[in-house]
């Protein structure tokens, strides 16, 4: 008997299952097995149904493979072995972290650091400029031989838009000629404005081109304007004080 036990269980579970079922199946069919056991007609009815369920489960389980969360992986799924360590797959955190090669990494190249550096100097000249844009300026525009100084105030300038306002002659409040900024861009180290007469001379618009010197200090540039629905042109410069 001991033995008996023994096999019994050292055979596995799915195989019991389907000898068990076709055990059932058999008691379906027979009326006296071995002399021993007899079934009766309503065993007979229900030892078929038993018998196709047990087996059915006993198959189940001998051909569709389970997923047991705790089979171990094998060592050689997460170990890293130093021809791995050669291609550049390296194990930080755990045995089973695996860091991506370097090839696939980002590369911080001297050429983006660069793109980068000259980004940032590029903006900080921006803001210097700006900075240096702002205040009183002296506006000394040729005309027919002549200069006529005007006062300019730059009052605001937003992302390189300049808001400001002036007169002529300049240091001459109340000016005879008053006139403010009413459209502005700066680029880089250029710049361009447009005026607009306010009071004698009203409806008078100038425009005014102009190259920013390194230093900021001084601005040098043409101008035209429709004084009195004629056009005129000339150069300018610009000293800030």
């Amino acid at each position: 008997m001991e033995t008996v036990i023994a096999a019994i269980q050292k055979t596995p579970i799915p195989t019991i299952l389907i000898l068990g079922g076709l055990f059932f199946i058999l008691l379906g069919f027979v009326t006296k097995l071995g002399g021993i056991i007899e079934v009766s007609t309503e065993h007979k009815r229900l030892a078929i149904p038993i018998g196709l369920l047990v087996l059915t489960i006993g198959l189940l389980f001998t051909f569709v493979p389970s997923n047991n969360i705790n089979t171990p992986v094998p060592s050689n799924n997460i170990n890293i072995s130093a021809q791995d360590s050669q291609l550049g797959l390296t194990s930080k955190s755990s045995p089973n972290t695996i860091s991506a090669p370097q090839e696939l990494m980002p590369k911080n190249n001297k050429a983006r650091r660069e793109e980068i550096r000259q980004n940032r100097t590029d903006i900080t000249e921006k803001l210097v400029a700006e900075h240096l844009l702002n205040g009183h300026w002296i506006i000394n525009h040729m005309f027919d031989g002549k200069l006529y100084p005007h006062d300019m105030y730059i009052t605001r300038l937003n992302n390189g838009i300049i808001t400001g306002n002036g007169g002529y002659p300049a240091g001459g409040q109340p000016y005879e000629v008053e006139w403010v900024i009413t459209d502005s861009s700066v680029n880089e180290n250029r710049i361009m404005l447009t005026v607009t007469y306010t009071g004698r001379e009203r409806g008078t618009i100038m425009h005014m081109t102009g190259d920013i010197a390194q230093n900021g200090s001084v601005i040098d540039g043409t101008w035209d304007d429709n004084y009195r629905g004629t056009t005129r042109k000339g150069t300018w410069r610009a000293l800030k004080l």
